[in-house]
């Protein structure tokens, strides 16, 4: 049963890291799905495509929680191995 739940974090943890990194990718590209922004002429814009353009700010978004996120489970998820490693450390007399 434990290894099973470490496993299963462990396979979320790497699911996760994989999409953070597409996401780092084009985190400040336009969708090709998105319509274009044009000038007051009727030109493309792409400067006001990139920045105005809702799937690229979802994924901006996405990004940024997802780090907050990963950055807080990974400190909770030290100290439990510290804690667990110093009971265990004790337990079979290394220290204590």
């Amino acid at each position: 049963m434990t290894t099973a739940v470490t496993e299963r974090l462990a396979r979320a943890a790497l699911d996760l890291h994989r999409l953070m990194i597409a996401a780092e990718e084009i985190r400040y590209l336009q969708s090709p799905a998105s319509p274009r922004e044009k000038t007051a002429k009727g030109a493309d814009d792409p400067t006001a495509s990139t920045a105005l353009d809702p799937r690229r700010i979802a994924v901006a978004e996405g990004l940024e929680a997802a780090q907050e996120m990963a950055s807080r489970l990974t400190a909770e998820i030290r100290a439990h191995v510290e804690n667990l490693g110093a009971a265990l450390d004790t337990w079979d007399g290394r220290k204590g």
